[in-house]
């Protein structure tokens, strides 16, 4: 390491005190930082109007006054914790990457446990019982944009990817640890704070960077084997580290460290067994140039220590659903079924054959979110040890639709699901530890009813039409096999119906000029099928 070379260390979530970097400092000093040269950051979370904005631009002023003293294009690097990637994250997008900054200047980047992609427990930390441990205000500002499929974590995430190499144009080097343990004292016994594939508050699917975004179209694509990802991330070091929790003294990958030295800070690339892991790794990759070939290298080094723990590491994956209309709006109210599929025959009451997809719900996931302040954004975390590559999966989404308006592909439909193999959904759509966000584009489609034109000749006969088409909804809804289902199933019958009369309008107005009698048996069976769906 070179002298005058500074280090910023930013922690996490509801600290404000220096503590909470364990020794780290002591011993950068001894890897060749002069104490000037570490600069321990401290800021403020624990506050309901506080964002993530005004962090980023606070660090920003303070970034700038530390360099101030310094000759131009000193290089300096940084080091965060937990919610401090993301005021990393935002300070870079707005401030860093608008030439506040000579390109070169930051370095390494390094992320202890970064939730890139969200935190469970950041939803339950809005709940009273936080708020009585916090005395007042928890920071709900900041935990939005922590919860698990919150819009700042989409929008700021497509952004580094839009821009062709964000980092490495800047010469920034991140880097991503993160741990894969939990804690067995009284206060983890909570489920969520068990959860296999994390440190108990972040998982390792959130903890990478790296990323894929597909869009998919629920209407016009049947199959996801081949697509190729609208945006992706990619080439980000990551490492999953088996040893280390989120927080606490004992094995905390940051507070963790002691003062006293490693009697050896040789890493081995092929195994986890070393003590001291998460100081050594930290101080090397702080340490390390920013050359294209030690990238690589230290890309390599991490890639071989979690390679070397797959059999003890958890082998899990996020997926991230955001569900909107052709026109871009949410779709809020929606239920998906994911799961091995199989196409299995059936025929109809009336002896006819017709195929239909079966989805057999997946025990895979473990773990479903929707968002409480974008509900239209769904996060599956999903247990890729229960999945087979020889297997057929897919994925169907039923939207109810109402009187005048309904939405394609249609609740009803039973073979609207979009299929993958196994292979394909391991290897592209769910690598492991890491998370790939889907947009699912449905078509919101109005009914005829909802806006037409008449001619003035039919109008006389459209007055008879409609009280026809009321007495069919009133005789279905007394109707023995109507009063058989439950309020779901009557909500889609009759909305089946409704659809059916409607389309089949032009139709009936011709024959019911001609033969009423006809027409009334006819809507018999228009009745039993709305049943069949």
């Amino acid at each position: 390491m070179q002298h005058g070379q500074l280090v910023f260390l930013v922690h996490g979530y509801s600290i404000n005190r220096t503590g909470t970097y364990g020794q780290l400092h002591r011993q950068l000093e001894r890897r060749g930082f002069a104490p000037r040269e570490i600069q321990l950051g401290r800021y403020v979370s624990l506050d309901d109007d506080i964002e993530l904005r005004d962090l980023a631009r606070a660090m920003d002023r303070a970034v700038c006054a530390a360099l101030r003293p310094l000759p131009s294009g000193t290089p300096f690097h940084m080091l965060t914790h937990s919610t401090g990637a993301l005021i990393a994250r935002h300070w870079l997008l707005e401030h860093y990457s608008q030439r506040r900054y000579p390109r070169s200047r930051l370095g390494n980047l390094v992320f202890l446990a970064g939730p890139h992609f969200g935190s469970r427990l950041a939803h339950h930390g809005r709940s009273v019982i936080a708020r009585v441990w916090r005395q007042g205000d928890v920071g709900q500002r900041v935990l939005s944009a922590l919860e698990l499929g919150s819009q700042y974590g989409w929008e700021s995430s497509l952004r580094l990817a839009a821009e062709a190499d964000f980092f490495g144009s800047r010469g920034i080097r991140p880097y991503c640890l993160s741990g894969d343990r939990t804690s067995r004292d009284l206060l983890r016994h909570v489920g969520l704070l068990r959860e296999k594939g994390s440190d108990e508050v972040v998982r390792l699917a959130s903890a990478n960077l790296n990323f894929r975004h597909y869009r998919l179209d629920m209407l016009r694509d049947e199959l996801f084997d081949h697509a190729a990802p609208a945006a992706q991330l990619s080439g980000i070091p990551f490492a999953a580290l088996r040893n280390y929790t989120h927080s606490g003294a004992g094995n905390s990958i940051l507070q963790s460290i002691s003062a006293v030295e490693p009697p050896d800070w040789s890493i081995k690339a092929d195994s986890q067994d070393g003590r001291r892991l998460n100081l050594k790794l930290i101080v090397h990759l702080l340490a390390s140039p920013t050359d294209n070939a030690s990238y690589a290298a230290n890309r390599e080094l991490l890639a071989s220590l979690t390679d070397s723990e797959s059999q003890r590491l958890s082998d899990c994956a996020q997926l991230q659903l955001r569900f909107l209309d052709r026109d871009g709006r949410p779709v809020e109210d929606y239920f998906v079924e994911f799961g091995e599929a199989r196409r299995v025959t059936e025929r109809d009451r009336y002896g006819l054959e017709f195929q239909r997809m079966e989805i057999t719900q997946s025990k895979a996931i473990t773990h479903i979110h929707r968002n409480s302040r974008n509900p239209h954004i769904l996060t599956l975390f999903i247990d890729r040890s229960l999945l087979t590559r020889e297997a057929s999966y897919g994925m169907r989404v039923f939207v109810e639709g109402q009187r005048l308006l309904h939405w394609d592909p249609q609740a009803s439909e039973t073979d609207s699901a979009i299929t993958i193999k196994g292979e394909h959904l391991l290897d592209h759509l769910l690598p492991r530890h890491s998370t790939t966000l889907v947009d699912v584009t449905l078509d919101r489609v109005p009914a005829r009813a909802l806006f037409q034109f008449d001619s003035a000749a039919s109008v006389h006969d459209d007055v008879a039409l409609e009280a026809f088409i009321e007495q069919e909804l009133l005789a279905f809804s007394r109707s023995r096999a109507y009063r058989a289902l439950d309020d779901a199933g009557r909500r889609r019958a009759l909305s089946r119906l409704e659809r059916r009369l409607e389309s089949q309008r032009p139709e009936l107005r011709e024959r019911f000029r001609h033969d009423y009698h006809v027409q009334w048996e006819r809507s018999g069976r228009i009745r039993r099928s709305a049943l069949d769906g």
